[in-house]
């Protein structure tokens, strides 16, 4: 009977000891390896701006032909107008010339329509950023080689360091 104990106590510490000396061959066998493609990381941020609103009017009468708000001070871009108010309006802005009795009170004489400034207003809006792939380096500290067996003589402990993606 003390027999099978002693062998059932010397089984438990083969089984116990066999993690723990794998952990010591994984200590002596650093190797260096690029991880394949991880999960896309991004992460949604609120940034703060001026949103700017320029009208398309008519000459003739101060009529209001579309409303362009930019997250930029310029003047809107041809695409710009064309996206935010259709090909017939964008049509109508390139094909008109600037009028020189808009300086006078005969500006309903001129045909088709111009660009006018109405303003700006503080706005925020949710952006994604795209996140770099981390990078770590995985060691071992307190991993003492027994008579270069690549066995550790103790349990190390894995150290996980971020590295800098600066580089």
């Amino acid at each position: 009977m003390l027999r099978k104990i002693f062998h059932v106590i010397r089984e438990m510490r083969v089984y116990c000891l066999l993690p723990c000396v794998m952990l010591g061959l994984f200590a002596v066998n650093v190797t260096s390896t690029q991880a394949d493609e991880g999960p896309h990381r991004s992460k949604q941020i609120t940034v703060e701006y001026l949103e700017y609103e320029w009208w398309l009017v008519r000459w003739e009468d101060d009529g209001l032909v579309c409303d362009l708000y930019l997250d930029h001070g310029e003047p809107p871009s041809a695409n710009e107008i064309y996206v935010q108010c259709g090909s017939d309006i964008y049509d109508q802005w390139a094909e008109s010339a600037p009028c020189a009795e808009a300086e006078t009170i005969q500006k309903e004489n001129c045909p088709g329509i111009y660009l006018f400034p109405a303003g700006s207003e503080p706005k925020q809006k949710e952006i994604v950023v795209d996140l770099p792939t981390p990078r770590v380096w995985i060691n071992f500290k307190g991993c003492n080689s027994v008579r270069e067996t690549g066995l550790c003589a103790e349990i190390p402990t894995l150290v996980i360091t971020l590295a800098s993606n600066c580089e």
